[in-house]
């Protein structure tokens, strides 16, 4: 039997925004229109769904709440800043909320 551990929640996100803010770094706007594993979705599409998780996760513990999933994944005129800037916002959003200091 495994004993469960503590979890950073705020390491375990924050480490893997990195990640793929390392790989989002090697994105062109050319790639945009690229397939993902997800047939329904192109590279873009997932970027805009990205973007629109982070908001709305920083929305959820922020003082951000007219951001919402449908409309917080614009992508505007830079997408890779959006998905910079998204990630930043549910860091900093995790970081100053009392109920996300604790592990899990």
């Amino acid at each position: 039997m495994t004993v469960p551990t503590a979890v950073d929640v705020q390491d375990l996100d924050r480490r893997a925004l990195d990640i793929a803010g390392e790989v989002i770094a090697q994105v062109t706007i050319a790639d945009l229109d690229r397939p993902t594993p997800c047939a329904a979705w192109n590279l873009g599409e997932l970027l805009w769904h990205m973007v629109g998780e982070n908001r709305s996760f920083a929305a959820a513990v922020g003082t951000r709440a007219q951001w919402s999933i449908e409309d917080g994944g614009d992508l505007g005129i830079d997408p890779l800043r959006a998905c910079h800037d998204s990630a930043a916002a549910v860091t900093a959003a995790f970081a100053r909320s009392p109920s996300w200091q604790a592990s899990c």
